[in-house]
């Protein structure tokens, strides 16, 4: 996810700004701009919807690398949704990791 400080104008991945603080009710989290050092309040609701969003794509394209038979590409993209679903704690994302890593085990012993 992509922020942008107001101050200074520097754009960036969230990973790029410093961790400040977070609000009483865990909404809002300050972090440190990298640039200028100017504080930038991003709203967590936002920050959990593009997991979500980020989420749903990757498993559409971790499907369509399966079905495609490209083991190698797919198991990298699950990795990067198991990452990703330690934030999320979906179950149904487990499952479906599960399966897909069954139906990759099924094509790679039919290309034996």
């Amino acid at each position: 996810m992509k922020i942008t400080c107001n101050h200074c104008g520097f754009s960036g991945e969230i990973n790029l700004f410093d961790h400040i603080s977070f609000s009483e009710n865990a909404q809002i989290e300050t972090k440190k701009c990298p640039k200028c050092g100017d504080m930038v309040s991003i709203s967590m609701s936002e920050v959990l919807e593009e997991r979500e969003k980020r989420a749903r794509e990757l498993s559409a394209e971790i499907e369509r690398k399966v079905d495609e038979g490209n083991t190698i590409l797919a198991k990298q993209m699950i990795k990067e949704l198991a990452m990703l679903n330690r934030y999320l704690n979906i179950e149904g994302i487990n499952y479906f990791i599960k399966q897909m890593k069954k139906k990759m085990a099924e094509h790679e012993s039919w290309g034996r």
